[in-house]
Parts: C-alpha cells; structure tokens; sequence
C-alpha cells in the first residue's frame, strides 16, 4: 500500500473557504446545491453560492461587498436586490452586506387658517438632529408643500416657525383611508411634529394663528395708610390707582412698585399668574390667561424689642409727634413702632448693680446718664427717629468701687521768704496749691468725704491749683514734669493698669485718670508746686463747633478744655475732625473767619489775647443706592461734579444729577424709580441732591445666554430652526425655538433632559427670559458586557430570562436578569465556587444585572478516587513521610539548596512560604518556590488577604490584587523578589543633594520569566526600618522614589516612631530613598498645637504656604485650595489636558485638579457645573471630599469603634450627602468633635485641614 503526504498547499488548490457577515438590522444565510453553508465553510472549486440578506422591519440592503469592494452588476450602481450568487469560486471569498431603513417620504404642509389669506410662518425638518434643505411649493390658496425622501428608523423633527405674533394654532395628521386630516389632540402651541423612529411615508400639516393677547388688571392698594405708585414701561399706577395692560400669551410682565416716602411694599397680591419676586419688583411669567396684580403698600412699621438681664430692667417709651401716638414697652418686651418714632429706653439697675454692657443689634452703643448724686441718676438710650427693626440689650453686674485719695493739703507748703539766715523761725511759707479729687460722672461714682469713690473701669480726676497770690504776694504754677513722675510712681506702686492724662482747666491742671481696677492712694503726693520767677499775661482760649464734627485743643503736650487760661506766647493746635461724609465749612476766631488757615485738618495760633474759635460742621455729601431689578441686565450711572456713580456710592451736596439707565446688548429698559418718584423714560435729572436717594432701574431681557453641559457617555448638541449650532453660553433672542439633540455613546442610553431648571420630554425648548436656559443631559449605562472565563474541568451557561444563552461578549440590558448555570466536566469532579464580579453565587439562580461589566468565573474541584491526571509530579509544599526537604535543582541538575519555610507569610499568618534566602552586604534576595508561592496566592485569594516578604532591609507586603496579578505570571514558577543597596553615584547631583546620606534601595521581582515592576490594580507596602539622625523628625523625614526619567518623586508615606520605620505605599517597583525636608513658617510657632501636622504637610509639598514665609494657619482654606490639598497629599495627577471641566474651573493653580476630581467623581460640583473655588469651605465638605477620594484609591479607613452621631449636639446639621463620610471618620478616629460638637457647617482653617490630613497620612 502506498501513502501519500497532502499537505495544506496542495489542498488549497482544491477547495476555498467561503466567509460572510451581515451588519447590523438584518442577516446573511448562504446554501451550496440548497444545501446551508456556515461562515468559514470549505466549498471545492468551480462551485455556486447563493447569499441570502434579510433586513429587520423597516429596512432594507443599502450594498454588498465582495472581498472588501463594493458589489456592482451595473458599473457606478450599488447593487440592493436581497440575494447575490457566486458561481465558479477558485479563490478564498469574502462577502458582507450593509442595511439601510427605507426610504420613505415626508410631505409637510403650511395650511391656511380660517379668515386668513396668507401661511403665516414655514417649516424646517430634521433628520436624525440634521436640517434638510427644502423648497416649498406655494399653492393656489397661498399654502406652502415641502416633500422630502428619508431612509426609515431615523428620528424626522418637524419644527414650527410661525411669524412674529402668531403661534401654532393646531397639527393635523392625513388620513389616507378617510382621505382627509385628522388633528392633533393637544397640538395647539407645541413647537414641532415628532417622529422618533419613521417607519411609512407619512403627511402632515399645521396652521397658526395670531398669539391671543391677555388683559392683566394693575392696581395699587393702601394698607394701614401706606402708599405708592407701580410702574411697567409707560404705564403708571397711582395711589389708589388702576390700569389694565395688555401682555401676548406665554409673554412676561415686570412691574416695580415705588412706595412713596415713610411706606413701605407689604406684599404683592397676585391671581391668575405664575410670578418671580425681586426687590420690590415682580415678573408675571408665562402668561396664559388674564390675570390680576395688587401692589399692597403699608405705612412703615419697625419692631422693636427689649432684652434685660438678671440684676436690673429696661422699658421703653415711644411716641410719633406727626399722629401724636405713643405706647411703652415692658420689661423684656417688644412693639411694632410706626416709623420716624422716637424711642427712649430707661434703664435701672438693682440696687449694688451697674450697667455692665448695653448693644444696639448687635453693636455695643452709649447710654445717656442724666441727674446728680442726690437728685439720683437716670440712664437712657434713645433712638430719635425709628427708621429699622431694632432690638436693644443691657446686662448688669455688681458694682465695685475703688478709693482714689487726694494729697494731703500740708503738702504743699513753699517758702516764700527768707528772714535771719540763722534763725529759720522767722522764715515765711505758704502753701503753693490745693488738690482735689474728684470723678467723671458716670450715674455711680461719688464722693466719699475727701476720697472718691469710683466705679471699677470708670474715670477719676485729680485737680491741682495753684495759688494766685498772698501776703506777702507771690504767685505759683505747676511742675508737670513732677507731676507726672508722682502719678506714675502710685500707678506704679499699686500694680495697676490705669492710664492717664493731663489737661487744663482755667487756672487748674487735671490729671484724668481712667480704667480705675485697683485703689489709688495719692496722700503722700508733694512737691508738684514750685514758685513762679516771673509775670506772665494769661488769656482765655474758648472752643465749640456746630454740626457733626469734632474740636479739641491742645498746648504744651496736654490738652485743653475750653475755657482755660495759658499763658501770652502759647502755641495752641486745634484739631478739626468732621465725621464721615461731613466737611468743615466755617471756622470763626471771634468774628474773624479762618477757615483759610486750616492746614491738614489743623488749626495752630499763638496767644496773644483771648480766643473764642467756633468751627461748623455740614454734610458733605449724600449717598447714592443705585439697583438694578427685573429680567435683564444694565448699567445705571448717576453724575454730579463730575464724578460718576455706576454702583451706590456717594455724591456732593447740592450737586445736579444726571442719571441714565441702559440695558446691556441682552437686554431692554423698562422703567425706574428715583427715590419716590417713578420714571417712565431712561433718563432723568435731579436739580440738587438734597438728601439720600435711591435708583431702582427695571432691564427685560430681550435674549439670554444658553448654557448647557458637557454630558458624560453621551454628546449634546443644540441647534436653532434653521440649523445654526448654539454654542455653550451662547446669547439667544427670547422666545427662540431650540432644537436639543441628546445622543447616547454605544450601550447608554438618555437618562434625563433638562432645561431651564426642568425636564422635558420632547426635544425642544424656547428660550425663556425669566430662566437660566441651562441645557442638561445625563445618559446612563444601558447594557453591559457579558464575559465568561475560561474554567478547567468544567462549563459555564449563561441565558437570558427567555432561555435565549448568551456568548461571552454578549451585551445585556442593566436590571434584566440573566440565569448562570455550570456543568463539571465529568462525575469526578463537582463546582466549587461560582463568582460574579467575585462575588459568590449559586448555581442555577436568576441574576439581576448590575451597571458595570459582568465578569463570570467558576472553579471546580476534584471528587475521584484517584489523584487528579494534571497532578503528575507529586507537587505541593510537603505531604509525604519521613519529613525529607525539598531540593532546588538548577539547569545542570545540581542540587543549590534545601527549602525551608522563610520569612514570605500570608499577612493573617495563616500559611509560610518554602524558599530561600540570600543575604550579601548590599543585596538580599528571597526565592519562593513556585508551587509554595501558588498556594499562598490561592489562600489569599480565598481568605481576602496579602503576602509579606520580610528582609532584613525592608518589608514588603503585597495585597490582594497584587498577589494575584504576580501569580498570574509566575504560572506555578518560582517568585523571586531582591532588594538591593544601590551606590548613590548612580544618582543625579541633584538627587543626591536632595536625600543625602540617606541609602538608596532597589527593588525588583522577578515571577517566572517575567520582570514584574507593576501590580495591575494592586498595590505594595513598603517599611524600611530606620532611626532618625540629629535635626530629623517623624514630619519631616519624606520618602522618595526615582522614576523612568531620573526624576526624584515624592511618595506619599509617614516615619513612625513607634516601629521605627518608614512606611508607604507603590503600585510600582524603582529606585526609593528618603530625605529630610524641613519647611518653616514664621507664623506656625515650635508649641503651636498644628505644628507638627504643618511640617508633616509642608515637607511632602502638599501645601507651600501663602507666601512671603507665612502658613496662615487662622486663615479660612478656600474649596480651590482643599482640592489642590487632597490631590497632592494622595498622589492623584491633575488632567494635564481637561476635557470636561466645571464652569468656574477658569485657568488658575486648581484648574487640571478640579478637571481630575470631577472626572473620577471625587467631587460633582455645587450645582449647575459650578464647583465655586474661591468659596470657604465647610468641614462636612472636607469629609466628603476625602471620603470619596479614599473610596476612589480603595482606601477608606478602617472602623475602630461604633459611634452614633446623634450622641453630638449638633448632629441635625449634618447634611444628609455628608453623613455616611462624617461616621466613616468619627468611627475611624480621624474625627473626634469638640465640646460634643461635630461643626458640620463650620469654616475650616488652614491649620485644622492639615491635622485632618496629618491624620490620615501618618497612622
């Protein structure tokens, strides 16, 4: 018998192989002689194949394709019947088939309504979001006939453009078996004719008709004798007034309400409307039927209250002289108080009690303290005219008094003259001065015989005068200087804080002393008065002021009060002050003006006769409030004097005032209103400002920008009705018709459409002038991925809920449910675990499909009697008797070493590895047999834990994942990890400068025949041990790899003192060392108690300070900040080039940041794409922000103890998005509160996000 060798060449000389497939929406089937043929299917040469295409419903072929070129019978024609036939194959052939919807044709009709000749507007069809180009026929009866020829299944928009002033009256539909249209239900208004998915020709018509107009009824009512005019446009509404205004349907309406003087707006009364408030105007929105607007004005009421606290009381008394009404208010109680009333608080406190603060909302304010010491005191605060709520608060306290004694009237003796200079008898003295005390009438301190009593804070005086003459005549004056030594040596001695100062009064000098805390004895004080050597001329200076301003007077460094004499010659300084918004106008010496004399707010003038200076104070200028109400956008500007106010402001007295409003390019002047008066046009001119005024100017838009997102998974794309693309911020006219076309990526599907803050459920919108016009799409993931791992000794089957099974790779609906089934490969061997996504399951059971891929993985173990046939080689890490080791064999068959367990663990210390170890001064490798390693990775996997390699050098502890991802190249080889002392001349200079003396380690592993330098989603822990050096701390000491380039990096990790290593975390293996980077902040003190979590953040470069040397640990962190802040501290790189991005990102330090955290989810924003970045931050915003970071990197930490929130005081201001983050870090102990408070909604500092972060970074 002979044998002949075929190889495949001779074969494929033969016989071809004939491969077909269809696109999508239909099938391909081929038959040989009848018979069916499978793609890839052999056929002997010369044969005939016929190919068979079947489209969905609604489709049909659109060409063939043979061999990767299209199929024509008829040169330049595609060919479209349903079957294609090859005869006489003699090559390898390739056939394909696309489909198409068919066609079918829209014919769109612009009918003629009732009593009108003419259309009244056209339309414009989209195709699948593309306008097409169309020409109408006019009819005889001026209707216009568009027709158009589109494939099947396609979206077709007809879309409405009626002229201005008419709207869409009705949309019919042609009855082809009545022959005639059929309306539309509900049509009237709807700005397009929608088909989702065309499936026959279809007709349609529409009609407009004029757009009704609606009378809205205006008035103007007075509520307790208020009053006011409302104003639109030219339309005005007196007091007790009406008007009637006419507004289109769907159209807008603004009024503005001007209350006239001492009234106020009490309310808008409205019916028939839907309607935004601002200010003191109102928009009607969205007319559709008449309505009725009452602007309520009510005579101004103000609320006032009184709070007393223990130890006293207050009440009130208030009257209006204008009506002569009056009332009191009770202790502790509170009235509503027409405006311009006066109101007077009395105030009595206990007896022994003093008034220790008195506010006025809020603000600490001055009380009036009327009487004398044996008529009795009164104490009141008033308020002249009431123009504001108001609510006035005093508190008491025990008085305290303090003695202030005067010196002893013997103290004071001079010698006047010398008689017998041996006999001091005949000498004559007398005394120089008389001092006495005294106090600064505050309602408690008194006199108590000679001392004063004075209230603890409150003033004393002390009023040295010396003699003016005797017998014989002499004179005296006062030695300042001495004075102020004695004075300052009982403050002194006294230990007290008192401060003082002396002035003038007449022929008096008077120290004034103030902050009375402790007694001041002054009996022992002499020596102040000395003898005067010469005549001296006095004169009197005398000063006052009318108006609002300030006079003081000074001489010789102490000052004055008016009244005083000083000597001939003096130089006086008077300071003129006037209060804000005042000037000084008229400044009289007697009758002489010299206001021109006035240098920098001073007066100076030498004494030469008595002087009597009266200054004026006026007001200056007035304020100016300028607002800007309504639906658009303006600028008002107001000029006097040739300055220019665009914003409130103040301007001149008396100045004339030209004010101009103007709406911007988006918008249109409606009216205004200059103080009470309204304002019908855009200008207007006050003759002279003699008072504050207020501009309220009302801007209509008249178009507004469109914005819209940049929707994930999905595109949106917004056009007019002609076809323009409106682009994001884009201006647009009101009342434009937009057409929004939402289209979902493969397997998404639209999950929500909004605009203008609501969701629609066709696909246009008008622009509106009273909304955002934000344009949103959110798609959602429709179906996902099926896949099914390949398993050994057995099967997994997957069907759909209708028995239908499912290939790996085939997509499902999210939420359906599909049914998992295994089969063992034989009776020897049973399912072991079946897992989705790795969770287990159980065999059998409906599942319903979650958002994500679906990934199906089964084991299966053996049952038999005998050993399994893979397990040929006795394998395993032991077994057997005589407790023999195991021996490595190299290449060569030499025996290198004995296996003994290592220090290569499961982290839970369940199961060692068998290796070895080789150790060398600068290197230690660790060997894993590849069978020992592979039970420890399957235990691993199985009890969810990691692997530990401990060396001498370091420590190295792989998870989960990446114990798996290295045994997956390992395939049962031995693992091989060395750490190796690297020379530091390998280093850059820089590099070296930058970790110094540190060592440098290198790690690499080796699974297999693989180099493995990465995990896959795992990470490792490494833990050097090290002992800090002098001028090293735990904060500062940083760890640092080496990447591809030579780069030095830091890597986020933490030196602990307690272990004494420095511990962090790599997805990779490189070059790691560490260094010492201590940062310094002058304003961050050694024994501050952020001190450590600032070097800790600092020295790793997660914050660099704001500048100039300084932290700014008190100062309020912005959210731009804290997200640049979480990002570095945990390594997360910003976008280097954003595709999606919130709209205030703008182009600042945080901007590829924010990119970054919203693209991973770590944040969504505050809303409409706003993430606001120069905004404080509050701590619950903090916690979630790291919470969802943490969850992100798979790092969230571990619960310690069980906490219930509600155990803080204020855990009802947690937000409900915060509260899963505020437990996870309160049951973590990175949170622990302060005095039973969480301050969800307080700011945070600088300071505390670095303790917060020092937290988390260093456990």
């Amino acid at each position: 018998m002979g044998y002949y060798h075929i190889t495949a060449e001779y074969m494929n000389k033969y016989s071809f192989t004939v491969t077909y497939s269809a696109g999508a929406n239909g099938t391909l089937t081929a038959a040989k002689d009848g018979v069916d043929l499978t793609s890839g299917g052999i056929v002997p040469i010369n044969s005939s194949v016929t190919f068979t295409a079947t489209p969905k419903a609604y489709y049909t072929v659109k060409g063939w394709k043979v061999d990767g070129l299209p199929y024509e019978e008829t040169p330049g024609t595609a060919y479209k019947e349903p079957t294609l036939t090859l005869s006489g194959i003699t090559a390898n052939r390739t056939v394909s088939v696309e489909f198409v919807g068919a066609p079918v044709t829209v014919t769109y009709v612009v009918g003629i309504s009732s009593g009108s000749s003419a259309p009244h507007g056209n339309l414009a069809l989209f195709y699948s979001g593309t306008l097409a180009s169309v020409t109408p026929v006019t009819g005889s009866d001026n209707s216009l006939t568009y027709e158009k020829t589109v494939p099947a299944t396609g979206e077709v928009n007809i879309l409405a453009n009626p002229d201005a002033g008419y709207q869409v009256k009705c949309w019919y539909v042609w009855d082809g078996e009545a022959e005639t249209y059929t309306a539309v239900s509900a049509s009237a208004e709807v700005a397009n004719y929608n088909i989702p998915a065309i499936t026959g020709s279809i007709k349609v018509k529409v009609e407009f008709e004029k757009i009704p107009t609606y009378d809205v009824l205006v008035s103007s009512d007075s509520y307790e004798n208020g009053g006011g005019t409302v104003r639109s446009g030219s339309y005005l509404v007196g007091v007790s007034g009406m008007e009637k205004i006419q507004v289109k349907r769907h159209g807008n309406l603004t009024l503005l309400a001007t209350p006239e003087t001492g009234s106020y707006l009490y309310e808008w009364r409205i019916e028939g409307a839907d309607y935004v408030t601002d200010g003191n105007s109102v928009t009607l929105t969205n007319l559709t039927g008449e309505a009725t607007v009452a602007a309520v004005f009510r005579k101004a009421f103000y609320d006032v209250s009184l709070d007393s606290g223990e130890g006293g009381s207050m009440t009130a008394h208030f009257s209006l002289s204008a009506d002569k009404s009056s009332g009191d208010i009770g202790k502790n109680g509170s009235a509503s108080i027409k405006s311009g009333s006066t109101v007077t608080a009395s105030i009595v406190p206990a007896s022994g009690n003093t008034i220790d603060t008195l506010t006025v909302n809020g603000k600490s304010a001055d009380y009036k303290v009327s009487g004398n010491a044996v008529d009795g005191y009164s104490y009141t605060y008033e308020i002249p005219e009431l123009f504001s709520d108001t609510e006035i608060a005093v508190t008491f306290k025990e008085c305290v008094f303090h003695t202030v004694t005067a010196p002893n009237a013997g103290n004071f003796d001079l010698l006047i003259s010398v008689g017998d200079p041996e006999d001091e008898n005949d000498d004559v003295y007398a005394s120089g001065g008389t001092a006495d005390a005294g106090f600064v009438a505050d309602g408690f301190s008194h006199m108590d015989g000679a001392q004063a009593a004075i209230l603890e804070g409150g003033e004393a005086t002390l009023a040295f005068t010396p003699a003016s003459g005797t017998t014989p005549d002499y004179a005296c004056r006062v030695d300042t200087s001495r004075l102020c030594d004695e004075v300052e040596a009982v403050l002194e001695d006294a230990d007290s804080d008192a401060s003082y100062s002396i002035y003038l009064d007449g022929a008096s000098y008077v120290v004034k002393l103030s902050g009375i805390d402790t007694p001041l004895d002054f009996s022992a004080l002499d020596d102040v008065f000395v003898l005067r050597t010469d005549d001296v001329d006095e004169y009197t200076v005398t000063f006052g002021k009318n108006g609002s301003g300030t006079v003081t007077a000074t001489y010789g460094g102490m000052q004055l009060l008016s009244g005083t004499k000083i000597p001939k010659g003096s130089s006086v300084t008077f300071k003129l002050t006037p209060q804000e918004h005042y000037a000084l106008t008229k400044l009289l010496d007697g009758s002489e003006s010299v206001l021109n004399y006035v240098d920098a707010g001073k007066y100076k003038v030498d004494v030469e006769d008595d002087i009597d200076l009266s200054a004026t104070f006026e007001i200056a200028e007035y304020p100016v409030t300028i607002l800007k109400l309504g639906t658009g956008s303006g600028t008002v500007t107001a000029t006097g004097d040739g300055d220019t106010l665009t914003a409130s402001g103040y301007l001149p007295v008396g100045c004339e005032v030209s004010i101009s409003a103007d709406g911007n390019s988006d918008s249109a002047f409606n009216c205004m209103s200059v103080g009470s008066t309204p304002v019908a046009n855009n200008v207007y001119t006050i003759a002279s400002l003699d008072g504050p005024v207020t501009i309220t100017a009302v801007f209509d838009a008249v178009s507004k920008a469109v914005t819209m997102n940049s929707p994930a998974n999905g595109k949106l794309k917004v056009t007019d009705s002609q076809g323009n693309i409106v682009t994001n911020g884009q201006s647009v006219a009101v009342g434009t018709v937009l057409i929004i076309t939402a289209t979902p990526d493969a397997h998404y599907v639209l999950a929500s459409l909004t605009a203008g803050g609501s969701s629609i459920t066709g696909n246009t919108y008008s622009v509106d002038a009273a909304k955002t016009n934000l344009i949103e799409a959110r798609f959602k993931l429709a179906e996902v991925m099926v896949t099914i791992s390949d398993t050994e000794n057995g099967t997994i089957k997957v069907s759909d809920r209708d028995g239908n099974v499912l290939s790996s790779g085939s997509y499902v609906a999210v939420g359906s449910q599909i049914k998992v089934e295994t089969a063992p490969r034989s009776t020897n061997y049973e399912l072991e675990s079946l897992k989705m996504n790795d969770t287990n399951i159980a065999s059998g059971s409906l599942y319903t499909v979650p958002a994500k891929d679906v990934t199906l993985s089964a084991t299966f173990k053996f049952i038999g009697d005998a050993p399994p046939p893979e397990d040929d080689n006795g394998g395993g890490s032991g077994g057997g008797g005589g407790g023999g080791s195991t021996v490595i064999i190299n290449d060569l068959g030499v025996a290198l070493a004995a296996l003994e367990s290592i220090d290569v663990f499961t982290t839970d210390n369940g199961l060692t590895a068998l290796g070895m170890v080789t150790t060398a001064d600068s290197e230690i490798l660790t060997a894993v047999e590849g069978k020992s390693f592979a039970s420890l990775a399957d235990y691993a996997k199985t009890k969810d834990t990691g692997i530990t390699f401990k060396t001498d050098f370091a420590t190295i502890t792989f998870d989960n994942k990446a114990v798996a991802y290295i045994n997956g190249f390992a395939s049962s080889e031995d693992v091989i990890l060395t750490v190796r002392k690297v020379d530091p001349a390998k280093l850059s200079a820089e590099n070296r400068q930058t970790v110094g003396n540190h060592t440098v380690y290198e790690l690499a592993l080796t699974a297999g025949d693989a180099k493995v330098n990465t995990f896959g989603e795992g990470k490792a822990k490494i833990s050097i041990p090290y002992t800090l050096k002098t001028g090293e701390t735990a904060e500062t000491v940083v760890a640092y790899y080496i990447d591809a380039a030579g780069t030095l990096k830091t890597i986020r990790g933490a030196y602990h003192a307690n272990t004494g290593t420095l511990d962090f975390p790599t997805t990779h293996f490189s070059y790691f060392s560490m260094g010492n980077n201590p940062v310094n902040f002058s304003d961050v003190a050694a024994n501050a108690w952020y001190y450590k979590p600032v070097s800790f953040v600092a020295a790793r470069g997660i914050t660099l300070g704001i500048g100039g040397g300084l932290f700014g640990p008190d100062r309020q962190i912005t959210r731009g900040e804290f997200i640049v802040m979480l990002m570095r501290a945990y390594g997360i790189e910003p976008d280097s080039a954003p595709i999606d991005n919130f709209a205030d990102a703008g182009s600042d330090y945080y901007t590829n940041y924010l990119a970054a955290a919203k693209r991973l989810g770590i944040t969504k924003g505050i809303g409409d794409n706003l993430y606001a970045p120069a905004s404080y931050i509050s701590r619950q915003d903090i916690f979630t922000l790291l919470y969802r970071a943490l969850d992100v990197l798979g790092e969230l930490p571990a619960k310690t103890k069980t906490v219930d929130l509600s155990t803080f005081s204020d855990y009802g201001s947690i937000s409900d998005y915060a509260l899963t983050a505020v437990k996870t870090f309160v049951e973590a102990g990175v949170v622990s509160g302060s005095d039973g408070k969480l301050s969800p909604t307080s700011l945070s500092t600088r300071a505390q996000m670095a303790q917060v972060l020092y937290n988390l970074l260093a456990r």
